[in-house]
């Protein structure tokens, strides 16, 4: 159970639940390999020197979805500006792809957006996030992993400028506050406007679920 990467929505709702019964059903259930419905594999490529013509091979890491499987995100928000921002935006990347080699024709998807309702418990003093998270109060954290966000930074005019590491609680961390996160401005760990020509910022806001932890005796 500890081992499991992934949970159905299923499985979930049980978890955040604390309904055992229907947890040790799914277990029952459950075979000894989990397929989450996608592959990771190396691809083996080929680069020529210009000059030389001389060849090195390098690996391309990719995912492969199967059928009926893919990569989703969840809204919660105000109707309009999904209709008009958010919706137009995922017609776009239908077209232009996401990730990288989207010149090779890799990234195309089809998107589907329907309602998604998730059972959650109705009373709770602990919440579970969807998304990492900026927390600047540790003593809200609860459980939690750290995860270190790094990158670069690309602007049409200016030059590429690399980000300041940012330390942020994983997605299933949990809190005993129902605190947002926040939209964290670089310029707090850097002076990046002044580098780049304009603000940057990250998102650290988080999606929260509230989660039944159960009694301090319980394990």
């Amino acid at each position: 159970f500890k081992k499991m990467k992934f949970f159905d929505k299923e499985m979930f709702e049980a978890v955040i639940n604390r309904d055992s019964e229907m947890i040790n059903r799914i277990l029952d259930e459950i075979e000894d390999e989990e397929d989450y419905g996608y592959k990771i594999f190396d691809l083996p490529k080929v680069v020529l020197d210009r000059v030389t013509v001389s060849s090195q091979i390098y690996y391309l890491t990719m995912a492969r979805f199967e059928k009926y499987s893919g990569v989703y995100f969840l809204y919660n928000g105000d109707e309009e500006v999904f209709k008009n921002y958010i919706k137009p935006a995922i017609r776009l990347l239908e077209d232009e792809g996401i990730g990288g080699k989207r010149s090779w024709g890799l990234g195309l998807f089809k998107a589907e957006i329907e309602d998604f309702k998730i059972n959650v418990p109705k009373e709770s003093g602990y919440y579970l996030t969807l998304s990492l998270m900026f927390v600047n109060n540790p003593k809200i954290l609860e459980r939690w992993n750290f995860v270190y966000r790094k990158g670069w930074i690309f602007t049409r005019y200016g030059k590429p400028f690399r980000k300041p590491m940012i330390a942020m609680i994983s997605e299933g961390s949990i809190i005993n506050e129902n605190y947002t996160g926040e939209i964290v401005d670089l310029d707090r760990f850097w002076e990046i406007s002044k580098e780049v020509g304009h603000k940057v910022f990250i998102n650290g806001r988080g999606f929260l679920i509230p989660i039944n932890m159960g009694g301090e005796n319980e394990t």
